[in-house]
């Protein structure tokens, strides 16, 4: 929620961030600070705290605070609303607090906006289920043994689907590279599990990647961040590990149940 820069009620007496508040923003970084990515939690020290909770806007701010910051966009209903907080260290914390130009503001603010976005994605993707039969094709690819890997048949052509949709080139190297040397792999899979379960478990677990792919986008993820969201939920439904987690997906981005073509 956006407050008008004019609406004089938003900075109100500071509270102190409960516990749940506290764990609410640290899962939100993933324990890590989100300005210079060292760990916010140390467990060998005796003092396993190493965050503090930062005001985005200040809660107080200055009269030169006040006139570099007129006008921005400011989230939350208040100075005091958890949007308006974020987990840093305590070094990131003073020196966002005493060297706040509005440059460095905005940064910080686009910084919440998209961890914001990626928390609701998390939440919409862990309501959604998906078919047991995955699971199922999890487990065999990694039992998989080397004689096996040497066996499988690649693609005879390249990943088209997967350069046709995805623009960094890293990434779509990534996923090329897994869809040539499973995809027929998992495809039988599949067809072995719709010939003894008499049903299209393909089409059923392709229409909740597909739903999972539009939950990500509507949020404005870039596709970095689409494919570790779809991989993430992946692993949290079935518990694998993340290479199984991501030949599945790269699957579903050359069947075309994830991604678009580009314009």
């Amino acid at each position: 929620m956006c407050m008008d820069f004019m609406d004089d009620t938003y900075c109100m007496d500071r509270r102190t961030p409960t516990k749940y508040d506290e764990l609410l923003l640290l899962e939100e970084v993933d324990s890590i600070c989100p300005v210079c990515g060292i760990s916010l939690i140390n467990k060998q020290a005796k003092k396993k705290k190493q965050f503090e909770i930062a005001h985005i806007y200040p809660n107080s701010p200055t009269k030169e605070e006040v006139k570099e910051l007129m006008g921005v966009e400011r989230l939350g209903s208040n100075s005091e609303d958890i949007q308006n907080w974020i987990a840093l260290c305590s070094k990131c914390h003073t020196e966002y607090d005493f060297h706040k130009t509005k440059n460095e503001y905005l940064k910080m603010l686009e910084c919440k906006k998209k961890l914001l976005s990626e928390s609701d994605t998390k939440r919409q993707l862990s309501e959604k289920n998906i078919e047991s039969e995955l699971a199922n094709i999890i487990v065999n690819l990694c039992n998989l043994s080397q004689s096996d890997l040497e066996n499988i048949s690649p693609l005879s052509y390249d990943a088209l689907c997967v350069s046709e949709k995805i623009s960094n080139p890293l990434l779509c190297r990534d996923i090329s590279s897994k869809v040539v040397d499973y995809y027929l792999f998992i495809k039988e899979q599949f067809e072995i599990q719709e010939l003894s379960n008499k049903k299209s478990s393909l089409e059923l677990i392709a229409a909740n990647i597909k739903h999972a792919y539009y939950v990500c986008k509507t949020e404005g993820l870039d596709e970095n961040q689409i494919f570790s969201n779809l991989c993430n939920w992946l692993i949290s439904k079935i518990h694998c590990d993340n290479t199984s987690a991501q030949i599945i997906i790269a699957f579903f981005v050359q069947n075309c149940d994830a991604y678009e073509k580009l314009s």
